[in-house]
Order: C-alpha cells, then structure tokens, then sequence
C-alpha cells in the first residue's frame, strides 16, 4: 500500500523546471542512492532502478521491491497541484493568479519489482512553468507515465575473477502536455510510444566494475499535432572501485550530454551509508544554469531492505535544491 501511495503521489505531482522543457522525457532520473552519488550509478546499480539506470544489472538480487520520489522547491507543490487542475479546467481567471509568483518544481516517480532476472515498474517524469510579465503570463504543464519491463543476463562468468552481464528494458510511455498563453485558451496535447534501453554490465575485477547505458536506442515516442523533436539515443558510461577498505565504493561516469559524473559511498558496519558526488559539465556552455552539481546522501539498512535520501545544493546562494528519498526491500 505504501508503495502505491507513493507512485500516485509521484504521478500526481511530477512536473519540472524550464531546463527540461524541450525534452521528450523530462524531469530528474529516478533514485536517491543514484543521486546522492551525484549519478555516477551504472556501474553500482543492483537495485529494480536499473530498468532506468542499466538493464543488465537486473538478476543480481532475487527479489527486491524499490520505490523512489524526489524533486526541487517542494514548498511549492500545493501551488503545482492547482496549476495542473486549473489547466485541465481551462480556468483562466485561476492560472492568471498563479502566473504572477514563478512556479517551478521538477519531480519524478519509480515504483518497481525485480524477481530473478526480470524487473516491472512504472514511474512519471514530467515539466512545469508559470510566470507573468506586465503585458502576459504563460503556463505550461507535460507530464510523461513510463512502463518499463526489462530483463539481464548473465554471459560470462568465472568465480573469483569477473563477469558480464548484457540487458534490455522495453518501456511504454504515456503522456499528457497542457500549454497555456494569457488571451487564449489552453492547449492540450497527448503522446504515446515505446522506447528501448540497452546495458552492459562487467566485473572487471574483485574490485573494479564498469557499466554502459544507451537509452533510446530504438523510440516511437511522439506529441500528437506539436513539432518537437523525438527523443534521441543518449548513453552513459562508468567506472565503480571498491578498494580493499571496508564499506567504500567510488565512482566515476561520462554521458553523452558532456557532463562528467563522480561519487563516493562508505558503509559503517553495513548499516549506515553516507554518500556524497559531484556533477562537472565538461561543456560549460551547455549546462543549465539551475543544475544542482553538489550531491550528498544518507542511507539506513536493515535486515532485509534499505531507506535512502538524497540532497542537491545550489551554489549561488548555497542552499538545498533537491531532495530525493527511495525505499527497497530484498532477499
């Protein structure tokens, strides 16, 4: 029940700042683990997230049920939540009066079961604006509900030396986009596809693992009557070391959007976890003025699960931008 709740909260209230704004799929990647590494994660991942993170890591529990929620500016949610209903009714005379302070307020939603080498979950990832000037306001409200499935496999595999490991998550996705203009009435859009996510997973050695992602790499995905573009294949490549000092694990990773991904996690007597990552993008043209780049996180671990959270801080002024929270449970 819990698990459910948290998923329709998520698909509720998923939505997302102007920097996703153009992008098929927007909204912050799923998993406080993940992002308190700063997203150096397809190499750690062993959790159901892997059907976002790296397919090929699936199988390496025999059964987990995760769940993750996260987002920015979560004081402002009550406002978001009106501004989606306001759109969805066409009033006007309400998305006037919510235009005149800026909302913005990305969040994002997984929920997922993994049992044996096979994984289903269900997630949201969405955007959100609105803002006035003195002559006009604009809102926009897209909100996108992905179905995953997916499955890894082992192919290689020699005792106390390494393995590989190769995955694929099919997903269906489904979305609804809202825009609105002051002197007009809003627009609404739906879209649909399928997309296809491929990883590769390998243990180099007793201490060093790499991962490859490339999502995308076949997608359908499209907004009726709107000329956006289509999601493009993107990939994400990394590095994970568990040197021989109890509890710690760093790790490093590349995507194809020029950002360089770097975390670290060190484990006390395999209860608490304390993370840390950091984000440099490697084209400083091309980073988004509003990007968290400095991560921390906590985990708890129990017997037979794990809660963890996640927190990104703005540099100017220094302050907590996103929160992110997940809950697993295992055997």
């Amino acid at each position: 029940m819990a698990l459910v709740l948290l998923l329709v909260i998520g698909v509720e209230l998923t939505l997302g700042t102007p920097v996703w704004a153009q992008e098929a799929f927007p909204g912050p990647a799923p998993g406080a683990r993940a992002y308190g590494m700063g997203g150096a994660y397809v190499a750690v991942v062993s959790d159901p997230s892997a059907l976002y993170w790296n397919p090929a890591a699936l199988g390496e529990q025999h059964l987990q049920v995760y769940a993750a929620l996260g987002g920015q500016n979560l004081g402002q949610v009550a406002d978001l939540i009106a501004l989606g209903q306001a759109l969805k009714d066409k009033d006007t005379t309400k998305l006037n009066d919510l235009a005149k302070e800026p909302i913005d307020v990305p969040l994002s939603a997984l929920a997922a079961v993994g049992l044996g080498p096979a994984a289903l979950g269900v997630g949201a990832q969405g955007v959100a604006t609105a803002s006035s000037t003195s002559t006009s306001a604009t809102a926009e409200y897209r909100l996108v509900v992905p179905v995953r499935a997916g499955v890894g496999i082992p192919v290689v595999g020699i005792p106390a030396l390494g393995s590989l490991r190769v995955g694929a998550a099919a997903s269906y996705y489904a979305g609804q986009h809202y825009e609105w203009t002051s002197g007009s009435d809003p627009l609404q859009n739906s879209g649909s596809g399928f997309g296809v996510d491929l990883g590769l997973k390998a243990k180099l050695t007793p201490w060093i693992s790499a991962g490859l992602v490339a999502h995308d790499v076949v997608n359908t995905f499209a907004w009726e009557g709107e000329a956006l573009e289509p999601p493009k294949p993107s990939f994400q490549a990394g590095v994970q070391v568990t040197p021989p000092i109890l509890g710690l694990t760093v790790a490093a990773d590349v995507d194809s959007q020029k950002f360089l991904h770097v975390g670290a996690e060190y484990r006390l007597l395999g209860v608490l976890a304390l993370r840390g990552g950091y984000i440099q993008p490697l084209d400083a043209g091309a980073a988004p003025s509003d990007l968290a780049s400095l991560r921390a996180g906590v985990g708890v671990g129990f017997l037979v699960g794990s809660v963890n959270a996640g927190i990104g801080f703005a540099s100017d002024p220094f302050q907590v931008k996103d929160v992110m929270v997940e809950a697993s449970v295992g055997f």
